[in-house]
């Protein structure tokens, strides 16, 4: 997929690079080298696991620990232990489903697991998604946040009956107080934690406590006095004094003084005597599969990263990106998350052509963000593999893809060149290039030896390249067109 934004220079450096090639893993010799090029010597025994852990807990007794993947059932990121240590309750993501197991001398035995609502009260389809789970401090209850669903369910682990309340935006996790009267989501979604009233058999919305921006984890001191927030874009820790279900501290975790966010902190863990607080900084160390994210945004948050492998497996999570949900904003302040609106902030003119738009059932692109959506041109296809990026390179397999994309871009283009109008910056995207595994008649693997399949990325650069340098012709083009002439 091509995305033509700014143009910039990479560089890449660092001691781990000075060596020659690492490999990723763990050495013969007890150290091993991370995924950015970090040698660390790790504390205590390395265990292999298996692909893509990502919540752990340990048993009552502290002999366990439990590492969930999401393969092949679906684990999203919540793991609770029964208080007596033989029952174990995990999250099962897009199979909305609580998974149930025995525990015995260090074996699990998967037994009945406990569904969650699919239909509202109305009887229309939602999709729960649980994400963090946690029990009341009696154990009857266990407490899930439906992340998809913006709810949280009480499941009565007696009846098995399961009552279900709107709870905040995109719920990630859940504790209960000491007390077992409330439960603590954080909304993930927004800035706030949601408390609920568990007194009764339904949970009730009680008030909302304003934190950082889009807080995820949350972990409770010993005595239930004290909860400890990690607001993902905000690098920061909230602490909550539960009595009084207010802030009292707010902790920075920027790496020095005056740095940008981009920290992510997304778990958290207290000593046993409660006076050390461990936070992981994501971002600090991340390796992102979400390229849109970084592109237009120059970040991908721990919400992001949390649900694309749910996505991308098909099991129930929506794409995280590309899209109005202020969940995926990667910023402070989520207006302000993306390269338009710093765009418009600084008064420079810009069009978008393809970049985070949504198909019209008439054919033209319209984007959820409407600072984007009035600097959009409508007439140009945003991602859709059925539709040409360049004339001649195959026939649209929808009847309402209207011009080739390049056409249209130099109609525009064309336009702006005429009036001395151009904009200072487009956002232009090609996605032809874009395979689609081994589906029928979609552009696939073999075909990106065969050119007039994907509508020849080199050349399609190349035209665009040459036709900014025909109207600006003191700027030099240091690539290669080979065998093209500029346009006249």
């Amino acid at each position: 997929m091509v995305g033509v934004v700014l143009a910039a220079t990479l560089a890449l450096g660092g001691t781990a690079l000075a060596g020659g090639l690492q490999h990723t893993a763990p050495g013969h010799d007890g150290t091993a080298v991370t995924s950015i090029g970090y040698r660390v010597t790790p504390a205590g025994k390395q265990t292999n696991l298996g692909d893509l852990p990502l919540v752990a807990v340990s048993s009552p007794d502290g002999r366990w620990l439990v590492v969930s993947n999401p393969a092949p059932k679906a684990l999203f990121v919540g793991l609770a232990f029964a208080r007596d240590g033989k029952t174990l309750y995990a999250s099962g993501g897009g199979n909305n489903l609580i998974r149930r197991y025995t525990v015995t001398g260090g074996t699990l035995a998967e037994g009945t697991p406990i569904p969650l609502p699919t239909t509202d009260p109305t009887g229309a389809k939602i999709n729960p998604l649980p994400a963090g789970i946690a029990l009341t401090p009696d154990g009857h209850r266990l407490l899930v946040a439906d992340q998809q669903a913006d709810a949280l369910s009480a499941v009565d682990l007696v009846t098995g009956a399961v009552h279900t309340t709107a709870a905040g935006h995109r719920p990630y996790a859940v504790v209960a107080s000491a007390d077992g009267h409330s439960a603590y989501v954080t909304d993930q979604g927004t800035n706030t934690v949601s408390v609920l009233d568990l007194t009764g058999p339904e949970p009730a919305p009680q008030k909302t406590i304003t934190v950082g921006t889009h807080p995820n984890k949350v972990v409770a001191s010993a005595d239930g006095r004290t909860l400890y927030v990690a607001n993902g874009d905000s690098d920061e820790i909230s602490v909550i004094d539960t009595a009084t279900a207010a802030v009292t501290r707010t902790i920075s975790l920027a790496p020095y003084q005056g740095a940008q966010d981009g920290s992510n902190p997304d778990a958290l863990a207290l000593s046993r005597d409660g006076r050390t607080l461990y936070v992981a900084n994501a971002g600090n160390n991340d390796v992102s599969a979400q390229g849109w994210n970084w592109s237009v945004a120059a970040n991908s948050n721990p919400y992001a990263e949390q649900v694309w492998p749910s996505n991308y497996s098909d099991r129930g999570a929506p794409y995280p990106t590309e899209s109005g949900d202020p969940a995926i904003a990667p910023n402070r302040d989520p207006a302000q998350a993306y390269i338009w609106d710093r765009l418009a902030a600084a008064k420079i003119s810009f069009r978008n052509y393809g970049f985070y738009v949504d198909p019209q059932p008439d054919g033209s692109s319209k984007a959820t963000d409407p600072l984007l959506n009035a600097n959009t041109d409508p007439a140009f296809r945003g991602f859709d593999l059925a539709c040409p990026d360049s004339p001649n390179s195959f026939t649209p397999r929808k009847a309402n893809c209207g011009s080739p994309r390049f056409t249209e871009w130099k109609k525009e283009f064309d336009g702006y060149a005429k009036g001395d109008n151009l904009p200072t910056v487009e956002l232009l995207r090609l996605p032809n290039d874009h395979n689609a595994g081994t589906k029928a008649r979609r552009p696939h693997p073999s075909g990106l030896h065969r050119r007039q399949r994907l509508g020849t990325r080199p050349g399609r650069r190349c035209r665009i390249a040459l036709e900014v340098l025909g109207r600006h012709r003191h700027l030099r083009h240091r690539g290669r067109c080979a065998g093209r002439a500029r346009p006249r």
